[in-house]
Protein backbone atom coordinates (compact mmCIF):
# COMPACT_ATOMS: atom_id res chain seq x y z
CA UNK A 1 0.00 0.00 0.00
CA UNK A 2 1.49 3.32 -1.03
CA UNK A 3 1.80 5.88 1.72
CA UNK A 4 0.26 9.28 1.08
CA UNK A 5 2.32 12.44 1.22
CA UNK A 6 0.63 13.45 4.45
CA UNK A 7 2.02 10.35 6.15
CA UNK A 8 5.61 11.42 5.42
CA UNK A 9 7.28 13.40 8.23
CA UNK A 10 10.13 15.75 7.29
CA UNK A 11 12.91 15.47 9.89
CA UNK A 12 15.76 16.79 7.74
CA UNK A 13 14.87 20.37 6.87
CA UNK A 14 14.69 23.19 9.39
CA UNK A 15 11.32 24.02 11.03
CA UNK A 16 11.04 27.24 8.96
CA UNK A 17 11.33 25.32 5.68
CA UNK A 18 8.80 22.66 6.54
CA UNK A 19 5.44 22.84 4.79
CA UNK A 20 2.43 23.91 6.79
CA UNK A 21 0.03 21.03 7.49
CA UNK A 22 -3.02 20.70 5.26
CA UNK A 23 -6.52 20.80 6.60
CA UNK A 24 -6.61 16.99 6.54
CA UNK A 25 -3.50 16.54 8.67
CA UNK A 26 -4.45 19.41 10.96
CA UNK A 27 -7.56 17.58 12.06
CA UNK A 28 -5.59 14.49 13.09
CA UNK A 29 -3.95 14.25 16.53
CA UNK A 30 -0.16 14.52 15.96
CA UNK A 31 2.69 13.22 18.12
CA UNK A 32 5.30 15.71 19.29
CA UNK A 33 8.59 14.74 17.65
CA UNK A 34 11.87 16.33 18.82
CA UNK A 35 15.06 16.22 16.82
CA UNK A 36 17.90 14.19 18.29
CA UNK A 37 21.06 16.09 19.29
CA UNK A 38 23.87 16.47 16.78
CA UNK A 39 24.87 13.10 15.36
CA UNK A 40 28.61 12.55 15.18
CA UNK A 41 29.72 10.45 12.24
CA UNK A 42 32.14 10.82 9.39
CA UNK A 43 30.94 13.67 7.20
CA UNK A 44 28.77 15.38 9.85
CA UNK A 45 28.88 19.18 9.61
CA UNK A 46 28.67 21.59 12.57
CA UNK A 47 28.28 25.35 12.69
CA UNK A 48 31.33 25.82 14.92
CA UNK A 49 34.12 23.94 16.61
CA UNK A 50 32.42 24.43 19.99
CA UNK A 51 29.24 22.82 18.68
CA UNK A 52 31.21 19.85 17.36
CA UNK A 53 33.06 19.53 20.65
CA UNK A 54 29.85 19.51 22.71
CA UNK A 55 28.28 16.94 20.38
CA UNK A 56 31.30 14.64 20.74
CA UNK A 57 31.37 15.07 24.51
CA UNK A 58 27.63 14.38 24.78
CA UNK A 59 27.92 11.30 22.56
CA UNK A 60 30.57 9.76 24.83
CA UNK A 61 29.09 11.02 28.10
CA UNK A 62 26.04 8.83 27.53
CA UNK A 63 28.43 5.86 27.44
CA UNK A 64 30.30 6.95 30.58
CA UNK A 65 33.49 8.22 28.92
CA UNK A 66 35.27 11.56 29.33
CA UNK A 67 36.96 13.18 26.35
CA UNK A 68 39.22 16.18 25.89
CA UNK A 69 41.06 18.09 23.18
CA UNK A 70 44.31 16.27 22.47
CA UNK A 71 45.94 18.33 19.74
CA UNK A 72 45.15 20.67 16.87
CA UNK A 73 46.47 22.94 14.17
CA UNK A 74 45.94 26.68 13.78
CA UNK A 75 45.81 28.56 10.48
CA UNK A 76 47.47 31.88 9.68
CA UNK A 77 44.50 33.81 11.08
CA UNK A 78 44.66 32.10 14.47
CA UNK A 79 41.60 29.91 13.89
CA UNK A 80 41.61 26.21 14.65
CA UNK A 81 42.07 24.39 11.39
CA UNK A 82 42.12 20.81 12.69
CA UNK A 83 41.26 19.40 16.11
CA UNK A 84 41.67 15.89 17.51
CA UNK A 85 39.47 14.81 20.42
CA UNK A 86 40.62 11.80 22.42
CA UNK A 87 39.45 9.66 25.29
CA UNK A 88 40.65 10.61 28.75
CA UNK A 89 42.47 7.24 28.96
CA UNK A 90 44.71 7.98 25.97
CA UNK A 91 48.48 7.84 26.40
CA UNK A 92 50.73 5.77 28.62
CA UNK A 93 51.67 7.38 31.94
CA UNK A 94 55.39 7.69 32.65
CA UNK A 95 56.11 8.62 36.30
CA UNK A 96 58.56 11.46 36.90
CA UNK A 97 60.37 11.69 40.23
CA UNK A 98 62.90 14.03 41.76
CA UNK A 99 66.45 12.70 41.65
CA UNK A 100 67.07 13.69 45.27
CA UNK A 101 64.37 11.32 46.58
CA UNK A 102 65.34 7.73 47.26
CA UNK A 103 63.69 5.35 44.74
CA UNK A 104 62.19 3.31 47.56
CA UNK A 105 60.28 6.43 48.66
CA UNK A 106 58.66 7.04 45.27
CA UNK A 107 54.90 7.01 45.32
CA UNK A 108 53.34 4.12 43.41
CA UNK A 109 50.23 5.93 42.27
CA UNK A 110 47.57 4.49 40.01
CA UNK A 111 46.79 5.91 36.60
CA UNK A 112 43.75 5.83 34.33
CA UNK A 113 45.89 5.90 31.19
CA UNK A 114 45.41 2.69 29.16
CA UNK A 115 46.64 3.87 25.72
CA UNK A 116 43.04 4.00 24.52
CA UNK A 117 42.95 4.87 20.80
CA UNK A 118 39.37 6.15 20.61
CA UNK A 119 39.42 9.57 18.91
CA UNK A 120 37.59 11.89 16.51
CA UNK A 121 39.09 14.38 14.04
CA UNK A 122 37.32 17.50 12.81
CA UNK A 123 38.52 19.92 10.12
CA UNK A 124 37.48 23.48 9.34
CA UNK A 125 35.85 23.91 5.95
CA UNK A 126 37.76 26.48 3.90
CA UNK A 127 36.37 30.03 3.75
CA UNK A 128 33.66 29.28 6.33
CA UNK A 129 33.09 28.81 10.05
CA UNK A 130 31.80 25.26 9.56
CA UNK A 131 33.56 22.12 10.75
CA UNK A 132 33.11 18.61 9.43
CA UNK A 133 34.08 15.25 10.93
CA UNK A 134 36.84 13.52 8.98
CA UNK A 135 37.48 10.46 11.18
CA UNK A 136 35.75 8.61 14.01
CA UNK A 137 37.10 5.76 16.11
CA UNK A 138 34.82 4.82 19.01
CA UNK A 139 36.43 1.60 20.29
CA UNK A 140 37.66 1.78 23.90
CA UNK A 141 39.97 -0.70 25.63
CA UNK A 142 38.60 -0.04 29.13
CA UNK A 143 35.25 0.02 30.95
CA UNK A 144 33.26 3.19 31.41
CA UNK A 145 34.93 5.81 33.60
CA UNK A 146 31.81 7.52 34.98
CA UNK A 147 29.35 5.31 36.89
CA UNK A 148 25.80 5.26 35.59
CA UNK A 149 23.82 8.21 36.87
CA UNK A 150 26.90 10.14 38.02
CA UNK A 151 27.69 13.60 36.61
CA UNK A 152 30.74 14.31 34.46
CA UNK A 153 33.05 17.07 35.61
CA UNK A 154 33.75 19.73 33.02
CA UNK A 155 36.06 22.72 32.99
CA UNK A 156 34.37 25.91 34.19
CA UNK A 157 32.80 28.08 31.54
CA UNK A 158 33.69 31.72 30.97
CA UNK A 159 30.56 32.79 32.86
CA UNK A 160 31.45 30.57 35.82
CA UNK A 161 35.00 31.93 35.89
CA UNK A 162 33.65 35.49 35.86
CA UNK A 163 31.35 34.71 38.80
CA UNK A 164 34.22 33.19 40.79
CA UNK A 165 36.35 36.27 40.05
CA UNK A 166 33.60 38.47 41.48
CA UNK A 167 33.51 36.39 44.66
CA UNK A 168 37.29 36.51 45.01
CA UNK A 169 37.32 40.32 44.91
CA UNK A 170 34.08 40.92 46.78
CA UNK A 171 34.13 42.80 50.08
CA UNK A 172 32.14 39.94 51.63
CA UNK A 173 34.39 37.18 50.32
CA UNK A 174 35.41 34.39 52.69
CA UNK A 175 38.42 33.02 50.84
CA UNK A 176 40.99 34.57 53.18
CA UNK A 177 42.33 34.21 56.69
CA UNK A 178 39.79 34.46 59.46
CA UNK A 179 40.58 37.55 61.50
CA UNK A 180 38.98 38.77 64.73
CA UNK A 181 39.89 42.22 66.02
CA UNK A 182 39.44 43.50 69.57
CA UNK A 183 38.98 47.26 70.14
CA UNK A 184 38.95 49.33 73.32
CA UNK A 185 36.58 52.21 74.14
CA UNK A 186 38.72 54.61 72.07
CA UNK A 187 38.50 52.28 69.03
CA UNK A 188 42.17 51.39 69.34
CA UNK A 189 43.11 47.88 68.28
CA UNK A 190 44.20 46.01 71.39
CA UNK A 191 44.27 42.55 69.84
CA UNK A 192 44.00 40.57 66.61
CA UNK A 193 43.42 36.81 66.41
CA UNK A 194 43.68 34.99 63.09
CA UNK A 195 43.91 31.60 61.40
CA UNK A 196 43.69 30.33 57.83
CA UNK A 197 41.00 28.00 56.51
CA UNK A 198 43.45 25.08 56.78
CA UNK A 199 44.29 26.00 60.36
CA UNK A 200 40.58 26.13 61.19
CA UNK A 201 40.06 22.66 59.72
CA UNK A 202 43.04 21.29 61.66
CA UNK A 203 41.77 22.94 64.84
CA UNK A 204 38.41 21.19 64.49
CA UNK A 205 40.00 17.85 63.61
CA UNK A 206 42.96 17.70 66.00
CA UNK A 207 41.98 20.13 68.76
CA UNK A 208 42.17 17.55 71.57
CA UNK A 209 45.30 19.08 73.12
CA UNK A 210 46.04 22.82 73.02
CA UNK A 211 49.54 24.12 73.84
CA UNK A 212 49.67 27.85 74.50
CA UNK A 213 52.43 30.36 75.18
CA UNK A 214 53.32 34.03 74.62
CA UNK A 215 56.56 35.52 73.38
CA UNK A 216 57.88 39.09 73.14
CA UNK A 217 60.01 41.23 70.80
CA UNK A 218 58.26 40.08 67.63
CA UNK A 219 56.91 43.44 66.38
CA UNK A 220 57.59 47.15 66.69
CA UNK A 221 54.31 47.76 68.55
CA UNK A 222 55.45 45.72 71.54
CA UNK A 223 52.40 43.44 71.44
CA UNK A 224 53.21 39.92 72.67
CA UNK A 225 52.68 37.12 70.15
CA UNK A 226 50.31 34.42 71.39
CA UNK A 227 50.46 31.01 69.66
CA UNK A 228 48.13 28.05 69.92
CA UNK A 229 49.63 24.72 68.85
CA UNK A 230 47.86 21.39 68.34
CA UNK A 231 49.18 17.90 67.59
CA UNK A 232 48.04 16.32 64.31
CA UNK A 233 47.47 12.66 63.50
CA UNK A 234 51.17 12.14 62.74
CA UNK A 235 52.25 13.48 66.13
CA UNK A 236 53.60 16.69 64.58
CA UNK A 237 53.07 20.20 65.90
CA UNK A 238 50.72 22.40 63.85
CA UNK A 239 50.16 26.08 64.49
CA UNK A 240 46.39 26.38 64.96
CA UNK A 241 46.14 30.16 65.36
CA UNK A 242 48.07 33.33 66.16
CA UNK A 243 47.16 36.37 68.24
CA UNK A 244 48.65 39.76 69.03
CA UNK A 245 47.28 41.59 72.07
CA UNK A 246 48.35 44.65 74.01
CA UNK A 247 48.52 43.11 77.47
CA UNK A 248 48.83 39.70 79.10
CA UNK A 249 45.85 40.14 81.37
CA UNK A 250 42.77 38.08 82.11
CA UNK A 251 40.56 40.08 79.73
CA UNK A 252 42.76 39.45 76.69
CA UNK A 253 43.34 35.79 77.51
CA UNK A 254 39.57 35.39 77.92
CA UNK A 255 39.17 36.84 74.44
CA UNK A 256 41.86 34.55 72.94
CA UNK A 257 40.37 31.36 74.43
CA UNK A 258 36.87 32.43 73.35
CA UNK A 259 38.11 32.80 69.76
CA UNK A 260 39.60 29.32 69.98
CA UNK A 261 36.29 27.86 71.18
CA UNK A 262 34.42 29.56 68.34
CA UNK A 263 36.82 28.04 65.82
CA UNK A 264 37.13 24.51 67.25
CA UNK A 265 33.55 24.16 68.42
CA UNK A 266 34.46 22.11 71.52
CA UNK A 267 36.57 22.25 74.67
CA UNK A 268 40.01 20.65 74.32
CA UNK A 269 40.82 17.58 76.40
CA UNK A 270 43.93 19.25 77.75
CA UNK A 271 45.56 22.69 77.93
CA UNK A 272 49.35 22.93 78.39
CA UNK A 273 50.91 26.29 79.30
CA UNK A 274 53.28 27.92 81.73
CA UNK A 275 52.03 28.89 85.16
CA UNK A 276 50.96 32.43 84.30
CA UNK A 277 48.26 33.70 86.65
CA UNK A 278 46.18 35.37 83.93
CA UNK A 279 46.22 32.19 81.80
CA UNK A 280 45.17 30.11 84.82
CA UNK A 281 42.29 32.48 85.59
CA UNK A 282 41.13 32.64 81.95
CA UNK A 283 41.30 28.88 81.48
CA UNK A 284 39.18 28.42 84.61
CA UNK A 285 36.58 30.91 83.30
CA UNK A 286 36.45 30.08 79.56
CA UNK A 287 37.57 26.41 79.52
CA UNK A 288 36.07 25.01 82.72
CA UNK A 289 35.79 21.49 81.24
CA UNK A 290 39.46 21.33 80.15
CA UNK A 291 42.20 19.93 82.45
CA UNK A 292 45.02 22.47 82.72
CA UNK A 293 48.62 21.19 82.82
CA UNK A 294 51.53 23.42 83.84
CA UNK A 295 55.02 23.44 82.36
CA UNK A 296 57.75 24.38 84.85
CA UNK A 297 60.50 22.33 83.20
CA UNK A 298 62.26 25.27 81.51
CA UNK A 299 62.55 27.48 84.61
CA UNK A 300 66.14 26.46 85.39
CA UNK A 301 67.18 26.85 81.75
CA UNK A 302 65.66 30.34 81.49
CA UNK A 303 67.45 31.51 84.65
CA UNK A 304 70.80 30.17 83.43
CA UNK A 305 70.46 31.58 79.91
CA UNK A 306 69.18 35.05 80.81
CA UNK A 307 70.75 35.90 84.20
CA UNK A 308 74.18 34.26 84.35
CA UNK A 309 75.87 36.55 81.83
CA UNK A 310 74.73 39.69 83.64
CA UNK A 311 75.81 38.50 87.09
CA UNK A 312 79.26 37.33 86.07
CA UNK A 313 81.33 36.33 89.11
CA UNK A 314 78.32 36.69 91.41
CA UNK A 315 76.51 33.83 89.70
CA UNK A 316 77.52 31.18 92.26
CA UNK A 317 76.31 33.30 95.18
CA UNK A 318 73.11 34.12 93.33
CA UNK A 319 72.24 30.48 92.65
CA UNK A 320 72.51 29.61 96.33
CA UNK A 321 70.19 32.47 97.29
CA UNK A 322 67.86 31.85 94.35
CA UNK A 323 67.29 28.16 94.98
CA UNK A 324 66.84 28.76 98.69
CA UNK A 325 64.01 31.15 97.86
CA UNK A 326 62.74 28.90 95.05
CA UNK A 327 62.44 25.88 97.35
CA UNK A 328 60.18 27.91 99.64
CA UNK A 329 58.11 28.85 96.57
CA UNK A 330 58.01 25.20 95.56
CA UNK A 331 56.72 24.20 98.98
CA UNK A 332 54.07 26.93 99.19
CA UNK A 333 52.98 27.38 95.56
CA UNK A 334 53.96 24.51 93.27
CA UNK A 335 53.61 21.48 95.51
CA UNK A 336 49.88 22.03 96.21
CA UNK A 337 49.16 21.95 92.43
CA UNK A 338 51.49 19.01 91.69
CA UNK A 339 48.63 17.08 90.08
CA UNK A 340 48.81 19.58 87.18
CA UNK A 341 52.53 19.32 86.43
CA UNK A 342 54.10 16.24 88.08
CA UNK A 343 54.49 13.32 85.67
CA UNK A 344 53.42 10.89 88.40
CA UNK A 345 49.94 12.44 88.11
CA UNK A 346 49.68 13.68 84.51
CA UNK A 347 50.89 10.37 83.02
CA UNK A 348 47.48 8.85 83.81
CA UNK A 349 45.63 11.50 81.78
CA UNK A 350 45.35 11.99 78.04
CA UNK A 351 48.01 14.50 76.99
CA UNK A 352 49.36 12.99 73.73
CA UNK A 353 52.53 12.30 75.73
CA UNK A 354 53.09 16.02 76.32
CA UNK A 355 54.17 17.27 79.74
CA UNK A 356 55.93 20.52 78.76
CA UNK A 357 55.24 23.35 76.34
CA UNK A 358 58.53 22.68 74.60
CA UNK A 359 56.72 22.55 71.24
CA UNK A 360 55.81 26.22 71.59
CA UNK A 361 59.33 27.05 72.77
CA UNK A 362 60.66 25.43 69.61
CA UNK A 363 58.20 27.40 67.49
CA UNK A 364 59.27 30.61 69.21
CA UNK A 365 62.83 29.98 68.03
CA UNK A 366 61.47 29.88 64.48
CA UNK A 367 59.26 32.98 64.68
CA UNK A 368 62.16 34.85 66.25
CA UNK A 369 63.69 34.80 62.76
CA UNK A 370 60.38 35.90 61.20
CA UNK A 371 59.62 38.80 63.56
CA UNK A 372 61.65 41.27 65.53
CA UNK A 373 61.44 44.56 67.42
CA UNK A 374 61.79 46.46 64.12
CA UNK A 375 59.22 44.43 62.16
CA UNK A 376 55.74 45.83 61.57
CA UNK A 377 52.67 43.85 62.53
CA UNK A 378 51.91 43.33 58.82
CA UNK A 379 55.35 41.87 58.17
CA UNK A 380 54.93 39.52 61.12
CA UNK A 381 51.43 38.60 59.89
CA UNK A 382 52.66 37.66 56.41
CA UNK A 383 55.70 35.82 57.74
CA UNK A 384 53.66 33.67 60.11
CA UNK A 385 51.22 32.80 57.33
CA UNK A 386 54.11 31.62 55.16
CA UNK A 387 55.36 29.57 58.11
CA UNK A 388 51.94 27.88 58.33
CA UNK A 389 52.05 26.98 54.63
CA UNK A 390 55.51 25.53 55.15
CA UNK A 391 54.17 23.19 57.84
CA UNK A 392 51.62 21.89 55.31
CA UNK A 393 54.34 21.21 52.74
CA UNK A 394 56.41 19.33 55.33
CA UNK A 395 53.39 17.17 56.17
CA UNK A 396 52.90 16.23 52.50
CA UNK A 397 56.58 15.29 52.19
CA UNK A 398 56.39 13.11 55.30
CA UNK A 399 53.25 11.37 54.06
CA UNK A 400 54.75 10.72 50.62
CA UNK A 401 57.81 9.03 52.18
CA UNK A 402 55.93 6.94 54.70
CA UNK A 403 55.75 3.70 52.74
CA UNK A 404 56.30 0.04 53.42
CA UNK A 405 59.34 -1.71 52.01
CA UNK A 406 58.60 -2.95 48.49
CA UNK A 407 59.70 -6.12 46.70
CA UNK A 408 62.88 -4.49 45.42
CA UNK A 409 63.91 -3.66 48.99
CA UNK A 410 63.50 -7.26 50.10
CA UNK A 411 65.26 -8.81 47.06
CA UNK A 412 68.24 -6.42 46.82
CA UNK A 413 68.83 -5.18 50.40
CA UNK A 414 72.63 -5.47 50.23
CA UNK A 415 73.25 -3.71 46.89
CA UNK A 416 70.80 -0.94 47.76
CA UNK A 417 72.52 -0.32 51.07
CA UNK A 418 75.90 0.00 49.33
CA UNK A 419 74.47 2.25 46.59
CA UNK A 420 72.83 4.59 49.07
CA UNK A 421 76.07 4.92 50.99
CA UNK A 422 78.58 5.47 48.18
CA UNK A 423 76.90 6.68 44.95
CA UNK A 424 75.04 9.81 43.89
CA UNK A 425 71.34 10.28 43.14
CA UNK A 426 71.55 9.54 39.39
CA UNK A 427 73.42 6.25 39.85
CA UNK A 428 70.99 5.19 42.55
CA UNK A 429 67.96 6.01 40.39
CA UNK A 430 69.42 4.18 37.40
CA UNK A 431 70.37 1.09 39.41
CA UNK A 432 66.95 0.94 41.07
CA UNK A 433 65.28 1.10 37.63
CA UNK A 434 67.46 -1.75 36.36
CA UNK A 435 66.49 -3.83 39.40
CA UNK A 436 62.81 -3.24 38.62
CA UNK A 437 63.27 -4.20 34.97
CA UNK A 438 65.01 -7.41 35.99
CA UNK A 439 61.93 -8.53 37.93
CA UNK A 440 58.91 -7.06 36.13
CA UNK A 441 57.75 -6.85 32.54
CA UNK A 442 54.70 -5.65 30.66
CA UNK A 443 52.56 -7.77 28.39
CA UNK A 444 49.30 -7.41 26.51
CA UNK A 445 46.63 -10.04 27.08
CA UNK A 446 44.58 -11.11 24.05
CA UNK A 447 41.13 -12.57 24.61
CA UNK A 448 40.14 -15.59 22.57
CA UNK A 449 37.25 -14.93 20.14
CA UNK A 450 33.84 -16.27 21.08
CA UNK A 451 33.44 -19.97 20.44
CA UNK A 452 37.19 -20.65 20.18
CA UNK A 453 38.48 -23.11 22.78
CA UNK A 454 42.21 -22.70 22.11
CA UNK A 455 44.55 -20.75 19.84
CA UNK A 456 45.40 -23.75 17.68
CA UNK A 457 41.76 -24.06 16.65
CA UNK A 458 41.69 -20.34 15.89
CA UNK A 459 44.88 -20.59 13.78
CA UNK A 460 43.35 -23.43 11.73
CA UNK A 461 40.22 -21.37 11.05
CA UNK A 462 42.24 -18.35 9.96
CA UNK A 463 44.41 -20.51 7.69
CA UNK A 464 41.31 -21.99 6.02
CA UNK A 465 39.83 -18.53 5.45
CA UNK A 466 43.07 -17.29 3.90
CA UNK A 467 43.14 -20.38 1.66
CA UNK A 468 39.59 -19.78 0.43
CA UNK A 469 40.38 -16.14 -0.36
CA UNK A 470 43.42 -17.18 -2.29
Amino acid sequence: MEASQSDVMDLCSSPEDRKQPTSITADRPCRSVELAPGIVRKGSVFNSGEEAREAIYAHEARLGHCWHIAQGKIDQHGNRKKVTFRCNHYYHAVPVHSTVIDPADHRRGKTIKTECLAHVNINRISNSSLYHVTLTHWDHNHPREIPEGAPIRRKPTAAEKAEISKLATSSTQIFTHGQIVNLDEDQVVTGIWWQSLLQGELCRRYGDILINDNTYARNQNGYPLNIGIIVDGQGSSRNAWYALHAREDVIHHDWVFTCHLQSAGFHPDGLVSDRHRSIIASAHRILPLTPHFFCIHHLDGNVTANVRRGLGSQWSEFTQMFWKTYRAYLQDELYPCRSQWAWAYTSFQFTCGIHTNGRVEGENRVNKLIGGPKKSAMQLFNGLNERTKGQGVQEMIRNSRRQHAGPIESVFPGPLRVLREYVGPYALQRSFKEMELSMYYRTEVLQRPDGVRDWNEYAIQVKKEIGRRG
